[in-house]
Formats: structure tokens, sequence, C-alpha cells
């Protein structure tokens, strides 16, 4: 089987994230020689999609795939909340998908690649918004546009990792299937 260009054993387990304790990692990468001598030791990077650590770990039996299909640090949690681009006029827009690196809108706005912006994700009713202080596009298809979290204020960066880890936890629990 292959997460993000790692092949895995269905017996092999990733670690906990040394930061903030979750079970939610993803191997990452390897960036650069260091992680590709590293990786002769079985020593491998990893990063945390709670509070986006990047740590390394000794993972016996695990080999890296010369393709890599899946270059994304962080796992994509499927959506449908809405978010406003901040500027000018506020414009409201759909979140497709999401994580703690990003997300794709579904977008009627056009926007220009490199383009910075403030971003509000609105993921419930219930609280106010998630601002991320900058933003910026990295692709822009004909009806989404992908975009990269860069800077939040304070406190609203750990108001998304706790969304987020609810979210993977009801991942974990739903029943298979759906």
């Amino acid at each position: 089987m292959f997460v993000g260009g790692w092949e895995r054993s269905l017996a092999l387990t990733w670690p906990n994230c040394p930061r903030c304790g979750k079970d939610f990692v993803r191997p990452t990468y390897l960036k650069g020689v260091f992680d590709h001598i590293l990786g002769l030791v079985y020593l491998y990077p990893f990063r945390c999609q709670v509070c986006t650590y990047r740590f390394r770990a000794l993972r016996f039996g695990m080999q890296h795939s010369a393709q890599v299909p899946d270059r994304r640090q962080y796992q994509r949690i499927a959506a449908g909340f809405p978010a406003f681009l901040d500027g000018q006029q506020r414009r409201e827009e759909r979140v497709a998908d999401f994580s703690m690196g990003g997300c794709t809108l579904k977008a009627e706005t056009p926007l220009s690649k490199g383009a910075f912006l403030q971003l509000l994700l609105q993921p419930s009713d219930r609280e106010p918004p998630i601002r991320v202080e900058t933003a910026i596009v990295r692709s822009v298809r004909s009806r989404s546009i992908g975009l990269q979290f860069l800077e939040f204020p304070a406190g609203e960066k750990d108001r998304l990792s706790q969304f987020v880890h609810s979210l993977l936890v009801g991942h974990r629990t739903a029943p298979q299937g759906s």
C-alpha cells in the first residue's frame, strides 16, 4: 500500500507526534541529502496532521517509493462549509477540502496564482470564524482555487488545529464505506 509515496506494510504503525502526542501523523517527503542518508538506517520524516510538527522516527521495514504520487504534507479532509475572502468586498466561497496547510475553494471569483489574501473559515455557526491572516493562491482551476495558509493571528492556528483533530477523530470512528 502506498501512502504519500511511502510503501507501508499493514502491520506497521505510525508513531505518535513527540510534540502534541496525537497519533494523526503522515510520512512526508524526503528533504535533501540528509533525509535520504537517514532513510538508509530507517529514520524517516513524518508530519503531524494536528500541530504541524515535522519530526523523524525510526521505522524498520518502511521504504520510500521512488514514485511520489502526492507530495502533500497534510491529509486533505472533505468539507463543505463557507469561507469568506477578505478584501475590498467580502466574498463568500465554499471550502471543498482543507488541512492544516491549506484548502481548496469552490470559487466563482477569479484570482491569480501567487495572489495573497485574507480568509475567514466558518466551519460552525456556533463559533466565530477562524481567521487566516495570509494565504497564497497556489493553483487555479476552472471552478476552484488551491490556497496555502501562511500566517494566522494569535490563537487562530490552535483553533484550526482543534477543528482538524475533531474531524480526524470522527473519520477514524466512522463506519467503513461512509
